[in-house]
């Protein structure tokens, strides 16, 4: 027998905005609530913008707080300002 989860607090955040500064738009899809969150924070998914479609970026990751762009050896990526570093994702290998 399976317990039942409550979803009943679960909220959904979402940005558009150029986050490998290629010039495209790509998304951050923020999960947050009792099942998505934990100590470090919520599930935080990155999609990048290629070929007119969205492609899951790593890393993974579980942040809370605002966000913001940031650059490290000259790469952009984005900084959660609760976690601190630079996270630059890896692009999409083209099919």
């Amino acid at each position: 027998m399976c317990d039942e989860i409550d979803f009943s607090d679960t909220q959904i955040e979402t940005a558009r905005f150029d986050v490998d500064g290629d010039g495209d738009r790509d998304l951050i899809i923020r999960i947050s609530g009792g099942f998505w969150c934990g100590s470090h924070g919520c599930s935080t998914d990155i999609y990048l913008s290629q070929d007119g479609r969205l492609h899951w970026a790593e890393p993974p990751l579980v942040t809370d707080g605002p966000v913001m762009t940031c650059k490290d050896a000259g790469k952009q990526g984005l900084r959660f300002v609760a976690t601190g570093p630079c996270f630059i994702f890896k692009r999409p290998k083209s099919d």
